[in-house]
């Protein structure tokens, strides 16, 4: 929980906005308003919104009734997949992320149909997912290729992570996965 009482479980689940995308939202916000509430589940956990709250902490709220923690986490999944624009490879670590969701979800004993709705994907991917297939057809996001960080931008790179910045913001700024900044 942080220091405000707001509760934010659920908001290392997703990759951060990129600096710029997150000024472009809160130069929005300062002009139009928060046009989409806060959703929230019934404790108070923000599920989607987690930028929003951060530029405006009292911006309006809607309650999202789930039944646990596995389907909150698809429902965080699924909001990100619905309206982030994510790099190819940060898609790529989200489909990662939901896969082995899925896992834990069929663990829990849910069976794919149930997993498939609460992640927005296709029974059969599910399906691919669970049986360990490679197979990259009816995914979620759409086939794009990997952003590359460039040789002249690695001091840079170096410089912000050594002078404090958070890997996993530098990552987003640049469209790729904090691994990727972490090798430098």
């Amino acid at each position: 929980m942080s220091g405000d009482g707001q509760h934010v479980l659920f908001g290392d689940l997703v990759p951060p906005l990129a600096e710029s995308d997150f000024e472009r939202l809160k130069a929005d916000i300062k002009a139009n308003g928060v046009r989409h509430p806060i959703e929230v589940d019934e404790d108070g956990n923000i599920l989607d919104g987690h930028h929003r709250y951060r530029i405006d902490p009292k911006a309006p709220r809607i309650v999202v009734k789930l039944t646990d923690d596995l389907e909150k986490r698809a429902y965080v999944h699924r909001a990100a997949a619905d309206h982030r624009n994510m790099s190819s490879e940060q898609q790529a670590e989200q489909r990662a992320r939901m896969k082995k969701l899925a896992a834990e979800m069929k663990a829990a004993g849910w069976i794919q149909q149930r997993i498939g709705e609460a992640l927005w994907v296709d029974q059969s991917q599910v399906s691919r997912w669970l049986s360990g297939s490679n197979m990259q057809s009816h995914n979620h996001f759409p086939k794009s290729y990997p952003r590359k960080v460039q040789p002249s931008e690695r001091p840079t790179i170096l410089a912000e992570i050594e002078a404090g910045k958070r890997a996993a913001q530098v990552a987003a700024n640049y469209g790729v996965t904090e691994p990727s900044v972490r090798t430098y």
